[in-house]
Order: C-alpha cells, then sequence, then structure tokens
C-alpha cells in the first residue's frame, strides 16, 4: 500500500519495501506545511518494517518545525524498536540537520541506498 499526502507546499509518499518503508518528502518544510510533515511520519510509522527511511533529496526547505518532527518521529520509533533513517541528500535538508547539531542525534545519510543499508 502507498500512502500520499499534499500541502500546497509540500508533498509526501509513503511506500513500504521489503527492507524498509520509505517516505518521499517533496517541497518546504516549514510551519505551514508541519501537519502534512506530521502525517508524513505518522504514516510511516504505522508500516510494519523495522526500519522507515525519510528521503530528504527533494526537499528545498526545512524549517526548525520539521527538524522537530525528525525527533518527534526517531523517538517514536525508538520506543517501538524501530529505526528512523534520514536520506539528507539536498542541501537545504542537509544544512539544517548539520547547524542544528542533530547530525550527531539523529542517523543521517547521504542517500537512500545508504540509509536502507544502514
Amino acid at each position: 500500500m502507498v500512502s500520499d499526502g499534499e500541502a500546497l507546499l509540500l508533498r509526501y509518499r509513503v511506500a513500504p519495501d521489503v527492507d524498509a518503508t520509505i517516505v518521499h518528502v517533496t517541497g518546504e518544510i516549514d510551519l505551514s506545511t508541519s501537519t502534512t510533515f506530521a502525517d508524513a511520519m505518522t504514516h510511516a510509522l504505522a508500516g510494519r518494517t523495522s526500519v522507515v527511511v525519510v528521503d530528504l533529496e527533494d526537499v528545498t526547505f526545512m524549517g526548525s518545525i520539521g527538524l522537530g518532527q525528525l525527533v518527534k518521529a526517531h523517538d517514536r520509533a525508538a520506543r517501538s524498536q524501530r529505526f528512523l533513517r534520514i536520506a539528507d541528500g539536498t542541501a537545504a535538508a542537509h544544512r539544517a540537520i548539520e547547524v542544528s547539531g542533530l547530525d550527531q542525534v539523529l542517523s543521517v545519510f547521504a542517500t537512500v541506498d545508504d540509509a536502507i543499508a544502514g
């Protein structure tokens, strides 16, 4: 089953795979799209795989609210003995994660394939 969601500036697609549930996120993650991004995390964590990969390759802006939601999703995954991994392939997402210091807390990878492999 594939779940899709959309706000004016943000789209996501949750695609369960054999090895991981992958959340493809496109657009801007800010206050106006925070509910949609939270929905994406909820749908992804509802899957049955032990690994959830958040693909931020097509994210053009990531605000602090998006970073906070990644931390919340990370905590929810850990409580259910699952792994949340971030593929932050764009400069916008990578820079926000790195500047905030969350690259020391979250499992961050350059690509989705790297994140799946762990």
